[in-house]
Formats: structure tokens, C-alpha cells, sequence
């Protein structure tokens, strides 16, 4: 269910790590990001994306759901000795890839690459005209290092 921002926040700083126990396809959860933002080192499936998301052993663990012991392990695994390396890992995955000073350069190296005409930013997939007609709008496909293409419309005016 539904719960504020500043609750969920205030319990993942409390919490000693975040279960994401997936069986299919998640694309970017947000519970995941929410999690790195405080610091806290996630427990997810070993499922596609997710395990491009977290590095097993480093700002968390991943584990094959078919087999609940795995979960158990992953926890068992989780001592003392590392918990405040993983802590610091967690927040420092957010702070390079996912918090809005990141994301900002992330976009704004794509338009320079647009504007720039740099052939690594990918190939056009599909364009068109929306209304009103003087706005044109571009889907890019490009490859960020993931399996999985990234795709972002611009707006070429």
C-alpha cells in the first residue's frame, strides 16, 4: 500500500537491509534506489536487471528464489565485518548513478551528444511529427553499459 516519502525513508535508515525477493522482470525499482539513497544494501533476486542493479557482495546479495535457504545464506552472509563497507558501497552506487545531480549529467551528456552529432549515442529508432507540427520528437536507442538498450525522446526545435 500506499506510504509517504519521508516514512519510507525513515525506515530504510533503520533497517539493517531491503528484500527484494522478485521473480520476474523489474525494470528500475524504485524501493531499490530509495534503499542506496539511505545507504542501505539490498537483498534481491537473481533475476535480469536486477542483478545489473546490485553487485553481489558489494551494496548487497543476490539470490536464486527458487530455493528460500539461498535467502537465509545471503543474511548469514551479511555480518559485522562487512555490513559498514556494504552501507558505504550502497550510498556511494546512488550518489554516481542514480541521485538527480547524476541523472542531470547523465541527460545532459546525451543532448551534447545529439547536438555534438557523436555517432555513440545510438541509433534513430523512430521520429515523427506531434501537434503542434513545429515540435519534432526523436526516440534514441543507446547502450549505457547495461544488457539493455536505454531509449530517451528529445525534442528537436
Amino acid at each position: 500500500g500506499y506510504a509517504n516519502n519521508a516514512f519510507i525513508i525513515d525506515k530504510l535508515k533503520h533497517s539493517k537491509a531491503l528484500l527484494v525477493p522478485s521473480i520476474t522482470y523489474e525494470g528500475q525499482p524504485m524501493t531499490i534506489l530509495e534503499a542506496f539513497s539511505t545507504g542501505t544494501p539490498v537483498f534481491a533476486s537473481n533475476i535480469k536487471n536486477l542483478d545489473t542493479i546490485v553487485k553481489n557482495g558489494e551494496n548487497g546479495f543476490l539470490f536464486d528464489t527458487h530455493y528460500i535457504d539461498y535467502i537465509f545464506r545471503a543474511f548469514e552472509k551479511f555480518d559485522d565485518s562487512e555490513r559498514a563497507e556494504m552501507y558505504a558501497n550502497a550510498r556511494k552506487e546512488y550518489e554516481k548513478k542514480y541521485s538527480p545531480q547524476s541523472n542531470y549529467r547523465q541527460l545532459m551528456s546525451i543532448y551534447n551528444s545529439v547536438i555534438e552529432g557523436k555517432e555513440k549515442v545510438g541509433e534513430v529508432v523512430y521520429s515523427w511529427f506531434l501537434l503542434p507540427p513545429q515540435y519534432k520528437y526523436v526516440l534514441f536507442k543507446y547502450f549505457s553499459g547495461n544488457e539493455f538498450p536505454d531509449y530517451v525522446f528529445l525534442s528537436l526545435t
